[in-house]
């Protein structure tokens, strides 16, 4: 099980806006902390590239859960739903998913896994295309998405969950030469912006990782989703309306141009503690 020892980001408040610098952008919400987790911890094409995809998962990439609270209109501010729901419903379905792997993008990380400050090169000269490093093999997995490779570590696992960073080719060299000093793994995927579809596959490939949790804000889990690489949804409905414009939702930031939905099939409903219902669905593959 995946049983990290430190305060943890909510799941449901990662409130990522990708910028210019290719990562995310918080909202500012300052209760983001998860408390007791076990197991786990724009553009068009949002903030990653999704092209080169397969329908299916004969590839070897993970099974992906998008694992998510939210108030009844699909919004995911943190403070609002702290006074909704309760952190261990959220915690106790979460458990039983039994993922191998969580993934967060770079602010989520800086402001509570990271050191404070920012990488900054002294080669100014990138990477480009490279050999997945693995480190060691775990048996989970704390994977940050950080396109330009801005974080700084102290170690090399989160709670026990040894770290991968998945970054671009505009990702420093001697960004990866400090990773590998540190004894951190990565993977090198896309030229200006992570492409996704491949940094998965990669994940199964090289680590072996079987069920990775997507616990991450709009943005993220929208690009999972563009990218055809979310198959399942859990999702906890708060007893709430929000109602306010403006506020980051479990899926965002897709194409504008996409005329189609993304169509569901119902798996099971479940009442939980405060009014709260748990939701699976199924992905359903066209």
């Amino acid at each position: 099980m995946l049983t990290k020892q430190i305060p943890r980001v909510v799941p449901w408040v990662m409130q990522r806006v990708g910028g210019a610098s290719g990562g995310f952008n918080s909202s500012g919400d300052k209760s983001n902390i998860r408390r007791g987790l076990t197991r786990r911890k724009s553009s068009g094409k949002t903030d990653y590239e999704t092209d080169g995809l397969t329908n299916g998962r004969e590839d070897m990439r993970p099974f992906v859960t998008c694992h998510m609270l939210c108030s009844l209109d699909g919004r995911i501010d943190g403070t609002f739903l702290g006074e909704l729901a309760t952190m261990g419903g959220y915690e106790e379905t979460g458990a039983t998913l039994k993922g191998d792997a969580w993934v967060c993008g770079r602010t989520t990380m800086q402001r509570h896994f990271a050191e404070k400050r920012v990488f900054v090169s002294r080669t100014r000269h990138h990477a480009g295309p490279q050999p997945v490093h693995v480190a060691r093999r775990s048996k989970t997995y704390a994977i940050s998405v950080d396109t330009l490779g801005k974080l700084r570590w102290s170690r090399s696992d989160i709670g026990g969950d040894h770290l991968i960073c998945i970054v671009s080719e505009r990702a420093a060299d001697d960004y990866l030469e400090m990773l590998r000093k540190k004894g951190i793994s990565y993977i090198v995927s896309g030229r200006t912006s992570v492409d996704l579809a491949r940094a998965v596959r990669l994940l199964g490939k090289h680590f072996g990782i079987k069920h990775l949790l997507l616990e991450g804000g709009g943005n993220i889990n929208g690009g999972f989703l563009q990218a055809r690489l979310v198959d399942e949804v859990s999702l906890l409905l708060a007893p709430g309306i929000d109602g306010r414009r403006g506020i980051p939702t479990v899926f965002d930031g897709m194409n504008p141009a996409r005329i189609r939905p993304v169509r569901l099939k119902l798996k099971s409903v479940a009442k939980r503690v405060n009014g709260t219902i748990w939701i699976r669905y199924e992905v359903v593959r066209t």
